[in-house]
């Protein structure tokens, strides 16, 4: 069996098999017809040979690519005083929990955690530092988002990339 391609402007449009040769009288005058097995209706031909047809890209959301960003360097972690400080979320919801206990009950003088490297015994005074630091990591990640959604929707923002690789994002 033999497939014939039919070629219009450059582009494969349609495919037809036959044993053996096609047909005399079968394509109409001025039809571009080409017997290959492998090109697809799709397919580009030029210079007498096929090629697959680059994909072009899919579209990406900006503001979901923007928002998952964002959640990678959010709940990525801090340095906070040289300890390295987690702010996933279930961290997050700790860390407020121990800053809201020491708010609230000025009889507790410490809290006790325990970090990566085993047990930590953490002060008011620290503990209100650790929550500064994430509190306002989190609100500059989500700041920051802010203000790409607002360049997105300028134009100003076009490629994932520019999201990826921007300065504004909040450091480790």
């Amino acid at each position: 069996m033999t497939t014939y391609c039919k070629i219009e402007g450059g582009i494969v449009v349609n495919r037809a098999h036959f044993d053996g040769a096609m047909p005399d009288g079968w394509a109409q005058a001025g039809d571009l017809w080409v017997a290959d097995e492998a090109a697809a209706i799709g397919w580009n031909y030029a210079e007498g040979g096929f090629s697959a047809p680059v994909p072009l890209p899919l579209p990406v959301d900006l503001v979901g690519y923007a928002a998952d960003k964002r959640f990678r360097v959010e709940t990525g972690g801090i340095v906070v005083n040289g300890a390295t400080i987690q702010t996933d979320r279930a961290s997050q919801a700790m860390i407020t929990g121990a800053v809201t206990l020491l708010n609230s009950d000025a009889d507790l003088a410490q809290v006790d955690f325990k970090a990566s490297g085993g047990w930590v015994s953490l002060d008011r005074q620290t503990m209100l530092v650790i929550g500064k630091a994430v509190g306002r990591h989190v609100q500059g990640c989500f700041s920051v988002e802010r203000l790409f959604d607002a360049d997105i929707a300028a134009g100003t923002i076009t490629a994932a990339a520019q999201i990826e690789s921007d300065s504004r994002w909040p450091a480790a």
